[in-house]
């Protein structure tokens, strides 16, 4: 059973997700394909102009998901010993995945995010959920921290985008001195 065994302390299941993740990072930051669905996942029309044929990355990112997601369904039937239908959304692993590929900085309109990050995001989860079940805490309240987790982190990043966005509209003229600098006053 994959799902079971390890080379040492490291599960073969996480051994087949590093090498899905490299071979992803490879295929995005080496190849036509990968430049191409960056393009078309910032913003189709844009892409269409430039002269990309947007078909072409768009059933690439299909097929790719596809099989991914089929490789993962089968990792975790080996995991838990059995297949059923809805097991995923059962156990939270769908709001898990999305939670943790916008916790990595991913946005969700598109054109922006790495696997690098999401790695992160799920790192973070899987930090939290171990150090949890170490402390033996109550499964509900593993939501609510979770849910406070992605919660932060959409603050975080809403405010800093709302930190480095450019002034809307700007001073027209000669910038008025600073109120700071003393106002030299004319004496007898």
């Amino acid at each position: 059973m994959v799902g079971a065994t390890g080379l040492g302390p490291v599960p073969i299941s996480t051994i087949i997700m590093l090498a899905c993740a490299g071979l992803a990072m490879l295929l995005l930051h080496r190849t036509r394909v990968g430049h191409h669905l960056y393009a078309v996942g910032g913003d189709i029309a844009v892409a269409r102009t430039s002269g990309i044929r947007v078909d072409v990355p768009v059933i690439t990112a299909h097929v790719i998901c596809s099989v991914l997601a089929g490789m993962a369904g089968l990792l975790l039937a080996s995991r838990l010993g059995v297949g059923s239908p809805t097991v995923g959304s059962q156990g939270g692993y769908d709001l898990l995945s999305i939670a943790a590929v916008v916790l990595g900085g991913t946005l969700l309109s598109g054109g922006k995010g790495t696997i690098t990050g999401t790695l992160g995001g799920v790192l973070i989860f899987a930090m939290l959920d171990n150090i949890m079940s170490v402390m033996q805490v109550n499964p509900f309240l593993k939501d609510v921290v979770r849910g406070v987790v992605i919660v932060a982190a959409v603050a975080v990043y809403a405010r800093r985008r709302i930190v480095s966005r450019p002034e809307r509209f700007p001073a027209k003229g000669p910038a008025p001195a600073p109120a700071s600098q003393p106002v030299p006053v004319e004496g007898p």
